[in-house]
């Protein structure tokens, strides 16, 4: 059984424990649950990916090169290029999601540099891509030696798209000679990935897809992560945006990485991975609550009544 393969329903049986549907038809049968909030949700998805420097590079690996895994390093810069002196309210100032700077090393062992903005974004629109644009330049002006890349996860509330709406733009100099003179500009491309569409052709249409040129055909890994970040099309929920799975162990999931990202997600919202049916758990707190209680109070009324008030 497999995170892959859990569709999201789930149930709770008579002998409190949980059955978890499988796409496979079968179930699985647990004594305990885990909660975890939404991964896109902005604090969420920087604190998972923006403090984790191994959760960023399987992320980055998995879905840009799944194969070769050529991302070998992350190492975070400041989320912050402020604008101009004297500019008001901000101006011009960028804040990104995610940014890093990774170092890769191809098949032929060639090592360089890149610079990767990575964005959790909802819903695609013309001031999303004008607002990458901008990342962009801030970026080159920033680190104008190194290569850079927009990598934006784009999250639309669909369990089943009819289209897709990702794309792969790349910004040529002219379109930002009138910001600063550059001598050394090639293309740096933007990734608008459309998660609610990859989902639909992994998992409902059953189809291989890639991301980079290099035609690296995602693998489990990947497909984890696609997954993980459609939670809230797929997963049944208790409470506001706290998704159901089974008890968390490491070998229900492809990568250590996943099981690591949802374990923080869970012991973020002070919601413990594996504990034995809610109604039970808090009838003993408050059991053992008035049993302290009562002892308390009868200890009390000895002494008074030994000593007086």
């Amino acid at each position: 059984m497999s995170f892959l393969k859990y569709t999201g329903e789930f149930e709770k049986q008579n002998n409190n424990r949980y059955k978890f549907k499988m796409s496979d038809k079968k179930f699985l049968r647990k004594d305990n649950i885990a909660k975890i909030s939404n991964p896109i949700i902005d604090n969420n998805f920087q604190m998972v990916f923006g403090k984790y420097p191994e959760i960023t590079k399987n992320l980055l690996n998995s879905l840009l090169y799944p194969q070769s895994k050529q991302i070998k390093d992350v190492k975070y810069l400041p989320q912050n290029i402020p604008g101009q002196l004297g500019e008001r309210n901000s101006l011009n100032s960028v804040r990104f999601d995610v940014l890093c700077k990774c170092e890769l090393c191809d098949r032929s062992n060639q090592k360089k540099e890149m610079i990767i903005d990575i964005e959790m974004q909802k819903n695609f629109n013309i001031e999303n891509t004008k607002r990458f644009i901008l990342y962009l330049k801030k970026l080159y002006l920033t680190y104008n030696n190194t290569d850079i890349m927009i990598f934006a996860l784009v999250f639309r509330k669909s369990d089943n798209p009819q289209k897709n709406n990702g794309s792969k733009t790349y910004i040529e100099q002219v379109n930002i000679d009138d910001y600063k003179e550059i001598n050394k500009f090639d293309e740096f491309p933007i990734y608008q990935i459309d998660l609610c569409y990859c989902y639909k052709l992994i998992f409902k249409l059953k189809k291989d897809l890639w991301f980079n040129s290099e035609n690296e055909k995602l693998q489990n890994e990947g497909k984890e992560w696609i997954k993980f970040l459609n939670i809230s099309n797929w997963c049944k929920t208790i409470g506001e945006d706290l998704y159901i799975l089974p008890e968390l162990y490491p070998d229900f999931f492809e990568s250590n990485q996943i099981y690591t990202a949802i374990k923080l997600l869970s012991e973020a919202n002070n919601i413990n991975i594996g504990y034995r049916n809610d109604d039970d758990e808090l009838k003993k707190i408050i059991v053992e609550k008035d049993k302290i209680i009562n002892e308390l109070t009868e200890e009390l009324k000895k002494f008074k009544d030994k000593y007086g008030k």
